[in-house]
């Protein structure tokens, strides 16, 4: 496995990626109305779109997208692993490239998840950040953690 920056060229396998995950990952605790309604609206498609330039794949030795990461100046913005390539260390591998791209500017390492993801939480903390604090969102009815490393 290598990590390299997105190109144009990723953007269908992205998006495909993401509807994958969103939908095996996400219904659990956002439910089923809540995330078909945002895949449909296709706000997922779109920041793909918008941060392609800030976007790093984990691809295989045939350069099969297996997960990304977004970072934006010190933020960790989205980070996707396809559902069958999860918990092989993939997403660790992101992680830990994001925090050193993101200390190679000398930014600090932010990003931040829902509380009712607990698997993203989990993760998070196991992967040695620390939550900062947490803030209701009252357009989602969630409760959104923040974490820093």
């Amino acid at each position: 496995m290598k990590i390299r920056q997105a190109s144009i060229s990723d953007a269908s396998s992205l998006k495909e990626l993401s509807k994958h995950a969103i939908t095996a990952c996400y219904i659990g605790f956002m439910g089923e109305e809540m995330v078909n309604g945002y895949l449909s609206s296709g706000a997922s498609d779109d920041e793909v779109d918008k941060h392609i330039s800030n976007t790093f794949v984990a691809v295989d030795d045939s350069e099969v997208i297996m997960g990304y990461v977004v970072v934006i100046d010190g933020l960790v913005h989205i980070m996707m692993v396809s559902p069958e390539q999860q918990r092989k260390g993939i997403g660790a591998r992101l992680l830990s490239f994001a925090e050193t791209k993101i200390h190679n500017d000398n930014l600090k390492p932010t990003l931040e998840t829902f509380e009712t993801n607990t698997q993203a939480m989990s993760f998070y903390l196991k992967n040695g950040w620390s939550i900062t604090r947490k803030e209701s969102d009252p357009d989602f009815g969630f409760v959104r953690v923040f974490f820093d490393k």
